[in-house]
């Protein structure tokens, strides 16, 4: 899979999303997961995640701001299925 980001790149955000406090320290593919949606520019991420699920939307905001990037949303697939299929 070619990504059109440096493999580095994501690992640098994914790092600053652990710093920052977004995530634990231990949750390295969560914070990659994100990072390269982020990097993607994903308009939504579906995830029962709790520790993705949890994150502050604010902050996740402050911290992909000088990169440029927006946050995408974060759901539950059950949330969508609710949301658009009922």
């Amino acid at each position: 899979l070619e990504l059109p980001f440096a493999p580095e790149q994501a690992d640098e955000l994914a790092r600053r999303l652990r710093s920052g406090g977004l995530l634990p320290a231990d949750e390295v593919h969560d914070s990659r997961i994100l990072a390269e949606t982020a990097l993607l520019n994903c308009g939504i991420l579906l995830s029962s995640d709790e520790h993705l699920r949890g994150i502050d939307h604010q902050q996740l905001t402050w911290i992909l701001s000088p990169y440029d990037l927006a946050p995408p949303i974060l759901a539950t697939p059950i949330e969508i299925v609710r949301k658009f299929f009922r």
